[in-house]
């Protein structure tokens, strides 16, 4: 992996006449109105379309300019390409082989570059996928997993939907096994139907991020922290609501308890929401890529065959 870092990124937007917080407006956004020209900062910007398209005589360089969802933009008659990294590969390389050469290509290009620009070298990775340009999974040589955009440490996740994740990840990555990963979701969503996962995999944690009286949309923490507070019981800012589920009809909200108020005998988890709402929602976004969908990952309580399954389609 190769990456290009901006040293000075308003000294560089001075020399070449261009601002690149990209983020704050979408192109367009701009060609929406009814003039074509932007000013930004001291610099005024023809956004129109262009006119024609010219073929140029080959310089050495490569313009990528087909990412997808990537704004491409002119600048002073810069091509600004709208991406700070990329990943390459040589196919049928040796690993040493490979970063030796990406090293090279890394030393002349910042011999090319001005002093405000270089290229960094990020690492070398066995294997890796892309969902899309800013959700993917990398593992390097070490077996360290790295993912951006998989929703793996978001805390109102429960236990069984970030460790059901993390080990379709490592069946992809480490054992490049697909189908492995498809059958590891459909026997947690199994165990999660037959009432087989242990109770403190489901809990879901949220924090209290406000005084209660300032929320608008009641979710399922709040509605536990108002209950709360009804008995007396302090709820302030920075407070983590620790819930389960329970099976019913209803709002969500009005279907959760407090892990510590959980009794076997009497309360019953929700499987449907935590299959639907947890597991499949945290699988879906690595899975999709490969082309299954979520009736595939699903556990069916009974399979016909034969005739008979063929007379009741």
């Amino acid at each position: 992996s190769v990456h290009v870092r901006i040293k000075n990124k308003h000294r560089f937007a001075e020399r070449i006449g261009f601002v690149l917080d990209r983020k704050t407006s979408k192109l367009s956004e701009n060609l929406g109105g009814h003039t074509n020209k932007k000013g930004v900062l001291k610099y005024d910007f023809d956004l129109a379309y262009p006119k024609r398209v010219e073929q140029i005589p080959y310089d050495g360089y490569v313009y990528d300019i087909e990412v997808e969802e990537t704004h491409r933009f002119f600048a002073n008659g810069i091509l600004v390409h709208n991406t700070d990294g990329f990943y390459a590969t040589i196919p049928g390389e040796k690993p040493e082989t490979i970063k030796k050469k990406a090293k090279e290509f890394l030393n002349y290009i910042n011999s090319k570059l001005p002093g405000l620009l270089e290229l960094e070298y990020e690492g070398f990775y066995l294997r890796g996928f892309f969902v899309t340009k800013k959700r993917y999974a990398v593992i390097d040589e070490e077996g360290r997993i790295t993912t951006r955009g998989l929703e793996v440490v978001r805390r109102d996740w429960s236990e069984i939907a970030k460790e059901t994740q993390a080990k379709v990840l490592e069946a992809i990555l480490k054992e490049g096994s697909v189908e492995k990963a498809v059958e590891i979701v459909r026997d947690v969503v199994e165990k999660i139907a037959k009432y087989r996962v242990p109770l403190e995999k489901l809990v879901i944690h949220e924090q209290i991020t406000r005084d209660l009286k300032d929320y608008k949309a009641i979710g399922p923490h709040v509605a536990i922290a108002k209950r709360l507070a009804a008995k007396g019981i302090k709820v302030k800012p920075g407070t983590i609501i620790s819930y389960i589920v329970l099976k019913g009809s209803g709002k969500i909200s009005d279907r959760v308890i407090l892990l510590t108020e959980y009794d076997p005998r009497k309360h019953k988890y929700d499987p449907n929401y935590y299959i639907e709402n947890q597991v499949l929602p945290a699988v879906l976004r690595i899975l999709e890529a490969f082309g299954y969908r979520k009736e595939e990952l699903k556990y069916q309580s009974s399979k016909q065959t034969g005739l008979d399954a063929w007379l009741r389609k």
